[in-house]
């Protein structure tokens, strides 16, 4: 979904204006890029390898009945 699908699903669904839905599109943008340059997500850890683990308790089913 594009920027523009979104505000006019927004201005539909809460009956306002396409401006004013556009305004609180921008807004929480701008929020959201704001708070992850100030808080940058922190990379996620892996097994060293670079590949995922499995959750644990995840064995292969076969053989059991």
């Amino acid at each position: 979904m594009d920027k523009k699908e979104l505000i006019d699903r927004l201005a539909k669904q809460s009956h306002q204006s396409k401006g004013k839905a556009a305004d609180q599109v921008d807004s929480l943008v701008y929020g959201l890029l704001k708070d992850l340059k100030q808080n940058p997500p922190k990379p996620a850890k892996t097994s060293g390898s670079g590949a995922p683990h499995p959750p644990s308790g995840s064995g292969s089913a076969k053989g059991k009945k």
